[in-house]
């Protein structure tokens, strides 16, 4: 065998060896090596819009604004206006005062209750007998509480000057429906003054309880000055 055969052999051999070698050692590996490098395909240009599609047009702020505002809260007042809840009713310094004229509406005087025998009589039933002029009310407090307000037309009796008082207004009582009062829930001033009346002879004779705070209440008609004497208890 030539000398250039053998030559070429050996070399062969001694590739093929390292070859094999190098396959088992890269097989043993966790991770084996690429035998042939993979190209990277070349990155995709990155597109880029118009400058003009970013810009926004006169209109379109208009537009942004407009919603902008639509979006902002109520202010205080407005929502003060819409607010569930709300009282939006006229104020009451705006409102007109109460005339009163409520009060002055009395039941009729054949609708209201006076047992024949005397006793306590309401408000209503009082108010009733004085619109219709058919009562004389009688004050059983003294003069000078008296002379700073009293019913509209009543006669000063203090029962503490009752024999002294009694027979300058007895003729203005006899016959009538007399309705004797005083000042407070507690106050027995008027009872007591319903008694001496009856004592003496008057029979229709009634007793409205508190009648000078409650009739001032309900605004009826009031006086003030001392005990009239000739005008038949109108003051």
């Amino acid at each position: 065998m030539k000398a250039s055969t053998r030559f070429v052999l050996q070399t062969l051999v001694a590739v093929g060896l390292s070859v094999g070698l190098g396959l088992a050692f890269n097989a043993s590996r966790p991770v084996s090596l690429p035998l042939v490098e993979a190209r990277k395909a070349p990155a995709a240009p990155v597109s880029q819009a118009p400058a003009a599609q970013n810009q926004t047009t006169p209109t379109d702020a208009d537009s942004l604004s407009e919603n902008a505002s639509a979006a902002q809260p109520a202010s205080a007042e407005t929502t003060a206006e819409t607010m569930p809840g709300t009282d939006n009713s006229t104020p009451a310094e705006n409102v007109g005062a109460d005339t009163g004229n409520a009060s002055q509406e009395f039941t009729p005087a054949e609708n209201a209750t006076v047992p024949p025998a005397g006793g306590e009589i309401s408000l209503q039933d009082a108010a009733a007998l004085f619109s219709a002029g058919q009562a004389v009310f009688v004050d059983a407090r003294d003069a000078e509480t008296y002379a700073e307000g009293h019913v509209q037309g009543a006669l000063s009796l203090p029962l503490h000057a009752f024999e002294q008082n009694f027979p300058a207004v007895r003729d203005r009582l006899e016959g009538k429906t007399v309705i004797t009062y005083c000042d407070g829930e507690r106050c027995s001033l008027s009872a007591d003054l319903a008694d001496a009346l009856r004592a003496q002879g008057i029979e229709n004779v009634h007793e409205l309880l508190n009648g000078w705070t409650l009739w001032q209440e309900q605004g009826l008609p009031t006086a003030t000055g001392r005990n009239p004497e000739h005008d038949g208890g109108q003051s």
